[in-house]
């Protein structure tokens, strides 16, 4: 067996697909929050700093691969711990596994 295909079959990296769903579940648990402070996108957005366009292409997992960083900065804005934002992650693929 060739050293590529090998590293195939050893590849641990989340993919493509799964990433995506991951990016919407959390763009979703964002929303919630969002909404169980009873404010609006562009509220939000003003605390951020950033767009209020910006800030629903997350919510709406549109945004590829938002950073860790604005993860971040979004619990800190909703008064959320980060473990409540990424606790949602332990029921989906490939992390339910564990």
């Amino acid at each position: 067996m060739s050293n590529i295909q090998n590293s195939r079959k050893t590849d641990e990296r989340i993919q493509s697909e799964e990433a995506k769903i991951i990016v919407q579940r959390l763009g979703k648990k964002i929303k919630f929050h969002r909404l169980l402070k009873d404010e609006n996108v562009l509220q939000l957005s003003l605390k951020l700093g950033m767009s209020n366009s910006h800030l629903s292409l997350i919510e709406n997992g549109q945004i590829d691969s938002p950073t860790i960083l604005t993860y971040l900065n979004i619990c800190k804005s909703l008064q959320i711990k980060p473990s409540e934002l990424f606790q949602i992650l332990d029921d989906i693929p490939p992390f339910d596994q564990y």
